[in-house]
């Protein structure tokens, strides 16, 4: 399912004009923001005792200058798994009859013997770095860390039970705003009985927040009907922004939201038609001084207040 490339001749509209000098600077001085804000382990290096002795006079008695001379090396620290060993306290009182017991580390899992850190950095390589649970194992195994896959299987559904009551509460808010985007993947699975492969559809949807960023949740089925948009958004209203797919018709008869269309999809047909129609390259020259409109609104760092 890989991006298709659309080439087009390079449109008539006016070029964007170069970064300013300030813009520039701008940039910059970000960058260097973000890399003071990076955790920063502070390692001294002494002078070697052979070399502490003035090469003029050959005092020795030499005294340091300020706090000395910094530099800056980033380092990559791989991440490891470190055994912790939590040893708790037992008071018992002289009279035999009462004994203490300081609490124990807090577990997400019972008395399971993984704790958050390492679940919430499982979760992130397999669901947002796509990483197969058997390439986990075996970093981890080449670490000198091995957990079995069974193991990781069964934390990553603990972690799906633990974190399901936000996910459905982010994906209701997401469905109440104004301006809601939608759209589906098909997602292929093994499907266990047969042994073959089915294919399922995981629906995204997003909405603008509050602060200015996009919220988005996932939701799967097992099929592409338009139930599934149709349950999440009936009784709501506002903007439906998603494609020409048929699944999202019913959402009007259900809600009192509008449907908007995608202008990269109103695009493609134009491309597709430019062959036989070369008048489409008008339609397409418009939509690419729109989509250069919103380059340079982010590239000055517009927000949905700002007037270009």
């Amino acid at each position: 399912y890989g991006p298709r490339t659309e080439r087009s001749k390079l449109p008539r509209v006016k070029v964007a004009e170069p970064a300013t000098p300030e813009q520039i600077q701008e940039t910059r001085r970000a960058r260097a923001k973000a890399k003071t804000e990076t955790p920063t382990l502070k390692i001294e290096h002494k002078v070697p005792a052979a070399e502490r002795r003035c090469t003029v006079c050959g005092r020795t008695d030499l005294t340091t200058i300020g706090s000395g001379k910094s530099s800056f090396v980033n380092e990559y620290v791989s991440s490891q798994l470190v055994r912790e060993e939590h040893v708790q306290e037992v008071l018992r009182c002289p009279c035999g009859s009462c004994v203490i017991t300081a609490p124990g580390a807090p577990k997400v899992v019972g008395k399971g013997q993984y704790g958050a850190s390492f679940l919430a950095h499982l979760a992130v390589a397999k669901c947002a770095d796509h990483l197969p649970i058997y390439r986990i194992e075996k970093e981890l195994a080449r670490k000198g860390s091995p957990v079995a896959r069974s193991t990781m299987n069964e934390l990553l559904h603990r972690c799906a039970t633990i974190v399901e009551p936000i996910s459905k509460r982010l994906l209701d808010l997401i469905c109440t705003r104004d301006v809601v985007l939608a759209d589906e993947t098909r997602l292929p699975m093994r499907n266990v009985p047969k042994g073959k492969s089915k294919t399922g559809f995981v629906w995204t949807f997003g909405a603008p927040d509050e602060l200015g960023g996009v919220d988005i949740a996932y939701q799967f089925a097992n099929s592409r009907s338009g139930a599934t948009p149709r349950k999440l958004l009936e009784g709501t209203s506002g903007i439906l922004l998603v494609d020409g797919y048929s699944g999202y018709n019913d959402i009007e008869k259900v809600s009192s939201r509008r449907r908007a269309a995608c202008y990269a999809h109103v695009r493609r047909y134009f491309f597709d038609s430019l062959k036989t129609a070369p008048i489409a390259q008008e339609a397409l020259d418009l939509v690419t001084a729109l989509y250069r409109v919103e380059h340079e609104a982010k590239e000055a760092r517009f927000d949905e207040s700002s007037h270009l």
